[in-house]
């Protein structure tokens, strides 16, 4: 893929865990930026990861186009919706959004050489064992669909108590 040409995400594509979906972001979604909004603002998120500045749905739209979308775009995966289904038969557009996981690695010279994943789901949802379930149906399509992370060992994740704020 191109990185000069605009990525375009597919509002069908998903990947399916037994009780979630996967997705991209869809900037152009109002509830996509809505719930980023809500999700990165709520007491748990800044605890751990601090204030993004992102508080209002243009915001949101503006930094998936610009930040997400270009990380799907150079790279094939960057940070995902993650939505819970309504029942087992559940569409995507069926189901309701619960947080975001994510599967990154730097391009720098000091970047770490395995790639991260992360996490972040609403503190109401939390203690459910989505975010797991998310990670590992992530880490299943990384390891069929991208040539790297097939050869790659590891994956690193961190957790974070608290942050200064």
């Amino acid at each position: 893929m191109s990185s000069s040409a605009p990525f375009t995400a597919s509002p069908t594509f998903a990947i399916p865990s037994d009780r979630l979906y996967i997705s991209y972001f869809l900037p152009d979604s109002p509830e996509h930026c809505a719930f980023l909004v809500k999700l990165w603002n709520t007491g748990e998120f800044i605890k751990t990861s601090g204030r993004t500045g992102i508080d209002t749905p243009e915001k949101a739209s503006n930094f998936l186009r610009n930040r997400v979308h270009a990380d799907y775009a150079r790279n094939n995966y960057g940070i995902f919706l993650v939505s819970l289904k309504s029942n087992e038969n559940a569409t995507l557009s069926e189901s309701t959004p619960i947080g975001t996981v994510s599967l990154m690695k730097g391009d720098s010279p000091d970047s770490y050489l395995a790639p991260d994943i992360g996490y972040a789901i609403l503190p109401e949802e939390t203690g459910k064992g989505y975010a797991t379930e998310a990670a590992v149906a992530l880490l299943e399509y990384a390891r069929k669909e991208l040539e790297w992370i097939r050869h790659s060992d590891s994956v690193l994740g961190t957790t974070v108590t608290a942050r200064e704020c």
